[in-house]
């Protein structure tokens, strides 16, 4: 009767340790994929980077995308990130520039303005932002082309509606924007 105790607990003991191997690996793999998933978030996929590039080839010095959309405009769920392209082409002598996504207005499904427009997380690969604006100073050579990819997060009890960023480009690296060269703007709608 002793044997068949030590036998049970042996058997325990060890469904025990193949149970915690089985899930420190998952919990590995999951790290991992989350992970990787975070690190692709800040790449342009050919895609965009092909159609940024079509735009630019066109004349166009400053030009802004939706990563999934092809447009100025991405819709995202609450607690989703916006993904955007900013392109811009110089095609004058001064290689300074400096990048300025700013929030400017929120407007709810009925038009309304919505208040406060707080504590939105907007990143670059170059750094990150809570609550705007984010600079990204750039050096771009004569005639080159640079591009950017952005992620706009919205604090999680954003309001639905659209939201507008202006997206400005300066000749320098001041603050305040002293020489602009161009401007666009982009749209974030919570559904």
């Amino acid at each position: 009767m002793h044997k068949r105790g030590v036998e049970l607990s042996i058997n325990f003991v060890v469904t025990l340790i193949i149970a915690l191997i089985v899930f420190a690996a998952g919990i590995v793999l999951i790290s991992r994929f989350f992970a990787s998933a975070e690190e692709t978030m800040l790449q342009l996929d050919a895609a965009t980077e092909r159609q940024l590039e079509g735009l630019l080839d066109t004349g166009e010095r400053i030009v802004v995308l939706g990563r999934n959309s092809f447009s100025k405009t991405e819709i995202i769920s609450p607690g989703g990130t916006a993904q955007f392209g900013i392109g811009v082409l110089n095609v004058e002598s001064s290689d300074q520039f400096s990048v300025r996504i700013t929030l400017a207005d929120g407007y709810d499904e009925g038009n309304r303005k919505i208040t406060p427009l707080e504590n939105w997380i907007i990143q670059s690969a170059e750094s990150t932002s809570t609550n705007s604006p984010l600079s990204i100073s750039k050096t771009i050579p004569q005639n080159t082309k640079e591009k950017i990819l952005l992620g706009i997060t919205p604090p999680s009890a954003a309001q639905k509606g659209t939201y507008i960023f202006n997206v400005d480009v300066c000749r320098n690296q001041n603050n305040p924007c002293t020489d602009a060269y161009g401007k666009q703007k982009l749209y974030v709608r919570i559904k």
